[in-house]
């Protein structure tokens, strides 16, 4: 997704999150197999490091702008279900025939052996100091040493 945010909006954009929209039946089958849906539309959402959002879509496989989430769906976004009917106040109205789904990008950016190294210390001593908390008479002898817990194999 990083390059075609690139292609779309030049350097320095990352991946935010995307939108999708699955249709209700397939939906309902889904939850019912355990399979997952497919998604019939795709909007995704790119950030920089001024916080600026930006939208995009693939069409015959390459990425376009787009103003935002709302104008990359189109009318698909509003579009009322053929079949479907549910009742409201009494009313028996066509509920929306796509359901509208988010889900997030995390970026895995690795730690420097130094700032593992760091992380490990900060959890050999908080594991120092519950063993402390577990055996208060020994308390400060625990600390002294530096003495962990014995752990189960």
């Amino acid at each position: 997704m990083a390059a075609w945010a690139e292609q779309c909006f030049g350097p320095g954009y990352e991946p935010s999150h995307r939108h999708f929209l699955v249709d209700k039946e397939d939906e309902a089958a889904c939850r019912r197999s355990g399979k997952r849906s497919t998604p019939i539309a795709t909007v995704y959402s790119v950030r920089n490091e001024a916080a600026e959002q930006r939208h995009f879509i693939l069409r015959n496989g390459q990425p376009v702008a787009v103003e935002s989430m709302e104008a990359g769906f189109g009318p698909m976004l509003d579009e009322r279900h053929p079949t479907m009917r549910i009742k409201i106040g009494g009313q028996s109205v066509a509920p929306h025939r796509y359901s509208l789904n988010w889900a997030g990008y995390e970026i895995y950016r690795p730690k420097t052996a130094e700032a593992l190294a760091a992380a490990r210390v900060r959890r050999e001593e908080k594991k120092v100091e519950r063993e402390a908390e577990r055996m208060p008479l020994f308390a400060e002898q625990i600390r002294e040493e530096g003495r962990m817990p014995r752990t189960q194999r």
